[in-house]
């Protein structure tokens, strides 16, 4: 009736569509080559920022480098010149001129220092399990690379790029393909 309840009855059965597990195979294989792009992606892109945090640190210590040696280089001219004023044979404008270089490279490198100091306290925070990069000192004497050879070249460079090593994967995969195939 129009006040009673009708009760609802029902079945339920599964229901496979056909071809539903082919497409799912599918769609899961597309969804991992999707992510293995990301991830090769994201690798790439942590180790572009490797390679500029390195760089920068290293143009940094450099600069540094640069603004000490020119410090000790004005260092020596303040020197000779109070040397000159002393024996009557420079006037005292030069002296101070050279005073006041001095002063501004000191000034310098006092900057670079700390230049470098900030980037090694970056590096450090963001590359925590990685020691920063070693300077190599201009002093010692820097030793001869071993020569080079053709095979050892194209060794490194294969080793060494990434695209190259995927290019060359890929040809290798595409020769065992073709092999298969005939």
């Amino acid at each position: 009736g129009a006040d009673g309840v009708e009760p609802q009855v029902s079945m339920e059965r599964a229901v496979r569509w056909p071809g539903k597990a082919e497409q799912d195979r599918r769609l899961a294989e597309a969804g991992l080559a999707v992510a293995r792009l990301e991830a090769a992606d994201a690798l790439h892109e942590a180790g572009r920022a490797l390679l500029r945090d390195w760089y920068a640190l290293q143009r940094d210590r450099a600069l540094a480098l640069l603004w000490q040696q020119q410090r000790d280089s004005q260092a020596a001219l303040v020197e000779t010149s109070g040397k000159r004023v002393q024996a009557g044979a420079a006037a005292r404008s030069e002296w101070t001129g050279q005073q006041a270089a001095l002063a501004q490279l000191d000034a310098r490198l006092v900057q670079a220092r700390a230049e470098v100091e900030a980037g090694l306290a970056a590096w450090r925070s963001r590359y925590p399990l990685l020691s920063p990069p070693e300077v190599p000192n201009p002093a010692e004497e820097p030793q001869a690379p071993e020569p080079a050879t053709l095979p050892g070249v194209l060794e490194q460079l294969t080793t060494a790029d990434h695209g190259v090593r995927k290019a060359l994967a890929e040809a290798q995969w595409a020769h065992a393909r073709a092999e298969r195939t005939a």
